[in-house]
């Protein structure tokens, strides 16, 4: 192939460099404007400002799992509750259910209602050792 030079053709073969000239205008310390210093600046917050969104996002997240764990336990314990209210009065001196229920109470923050429960499990087993330790606990959180 061949190119035209101005006066004279040469062969692309023999040519070394580029047909156009190109200088650097610029020296390689050049002063930003303020201008460009603003549009850094606030680039620089933007992009800061999306990874704490990014962030919050992801706490967000994880606090919504924790809740619907939190649910699913809570209705867990009150089926539970449901059905060892059933054994109670099914059979009203078992220790055992009026325990389960009041230590399923306490789990529930219903103080009353598991320091009533263990009423009733010391009234049928006064030398119950884990009733004792139960009402400890609920004795101490109520203060």
């Amino acid at each position: 192939m061949r190119y035209h030079t101005g006066m004279s053709v040469v062969p692309t073969e023999e040519r070394k460099s580029p047909r156009i000239s190109r200088f650097i205008t610029e020296s390689l310390f050049v002063v930003p404007s303020s201008r460009q210093l603003v549009t850094f600046f606030v680039s620089f917050l933007s992009g800061l400002l999306l990874i704490a969104i990014g962030a919050q996002i992801l706490v967000m997240k994880d606090h919504q799992q924790q809740k619907q764990l939190l649910t699913q336990e809570r209705i867990q314990i009150e089926q539970q509750i449901t059905y060892w209210k059933q054994m109670a009065q099914k059979y009203p001196v078992y220790r055992d259910a009026h325990y389960r229920l009041a230590v399923l109470e306490y789990k529930l923050g219903n103080d009353a209602s598991s320091q009533e429960q263990l009423e009733k499990v010391l009234t049928i087993d006064p030398n119950f050792e884990q009733g004792r330790v139960l009402g400890a606990k609920i004795t101490a959180t109520g203060k």
